[in-house]
């Protein structure tokens, strides 16, 4: 038995200590930017990312947060400008007043999250899933919502100037009094949403579905 302990116990403690130092982060940095191990709760920039984290106000500006679960977060006033959001699940999100200015969601789930009076200018929202979204006064200038799903969507007075909703969903969305000057609504779905008093001056809607049913020419 002395043989068998003097001999195997250094090599169970070496296997040990590679488990922990394996299992001892929860992220990693690469060239000064922060990438969230989406596999477990982590934290970055000290902030615990998770399913309803309370992140308000938080500084997550460039982080890396592809495939993040904070579904119910809230991020409420929380900087993200330029932040890495592909694929993340937002579902449910407070996101009242948070800098998302330049941040990519592509494919992010973002189904009822409450996103009013969000700085959404030039973000990349392709193939995001907004469905019953509150976007109220949101400003989403510039950003790129192409094949975006807004079915249902509250865009009341949003900003939407120079937008690209090539082939978006926004059935039955509220449109009212947003503004879609030079929007690209190309192939977009309109059907059922309100437009009372949006600004459409030099918007593209060739071949949108229009609210009531008819294609634009």
């Amino acid at each position: 038995m002395s043989f068998w302990y003097g001999i195997m116990k250094p090599r169970w403690l070496a296997v040990g200590l590679i488990v922990i130092a394996g299992c001892s982060s929860g992220t990693t940095t690469v060239n000064n930017t922060t990438t969230a191990d989406t596999t477990a709760d982590t934290t970055v920039n000290g902030y615990e990312i998770r399913p309803s984290a309370n992140l308000v106000g938080a500084d997550l500006s460039r982080a890396d947060l592809t495939g993040a679960n904070l579904n119910g977060a809230n991020l409420s006033r929380a900087n993200l400008a330029d932040a890495r959001l592909l694929g993340a699940n937002l579902n449910g999100a407070n996101l009242v007043a948070a800098i998302l200015n330049g941040a990519d969601l592509t494919n992010a789930n973002l189904h009822g999250a409450n996103l009013t009076y969000v700085n959404l200018t030039d973000a990349h929202l392709l193939g995001a899933n907004l469905n019953g979204a509150n976007l109220v006064g949101a400003n989403l200038s510039r950003a790129n919502l192409s094949q975006a799903n807004l079915t249902d969507a509250n865009l009341f007075r949003a900003n939407l100037r120079d937008v690209n909703l090539t082939g978006a969903n926004l059935t039955s969305g509220n449109l009212g009094g947003a503004n879609l000057g030079g929007a690209n609504l190309t192939g977009a779905n309109l059907y059922g949403a309100t437009l009372y008093s949006a600004y459409l001056v030099g918007a593209n809607l060739n071949s949108a579905r229009m609210p009531d049913g008819t294609i634009h020419p």
